[in-house]
């Protein structure tokens, strides 16, 4: 346990967002540039922008737009939170239909401190 809490201490003191685990058809909240492992997504879900003008919250590691982002990804492909959003704001996504959501197709992710 020693050694977790060690592991948890150094995360943040060296500015490492913990990464988030959410099912694919929720809203969820995330720190800037935390890698993000979305759940339950069938082959073909898509997550795509709600709308054209909408700021798009997930990039790749190399820091370029994620967009869409199909599922399944591809065994080296990581999702992330963008590192210039604000803090305190949600921003919306959108799934297409192949996803399944009962929750309705909008979800957004807020940015925490």
């Amino acid at each position: 346990m020693a050694d977790h809490k060690g592991q948890e201490a150094h995360a943040k003191t060296t500015g490492t967002p913990d990464p988030v685990t959410t099912p694919v058809c929720n809203s969820f909240s995330a720190q800037l540039n935390a890698q993000v492992t979305f759940t339950g997504a069938a082959s073909g879900c898509e997550l795509q922008q709600c709308n054209s003008g909408d700021t798009w919250p997930f990039v790749k590691a190399d820091g370029t737009d994620f967009k869409p982002i199909k599922f399944p990804l591809l065994g080296n492909q990581y999702i992330y939170i963008k590192s210039t959003l604000t803090v305190g704001s949600s921003y919306e996504f959108c799934s297409n239909s192949a996803c399944a959501c009962n929750t309705g197709a909008m979800k957004t992710v807020t940015i925490t401190g």
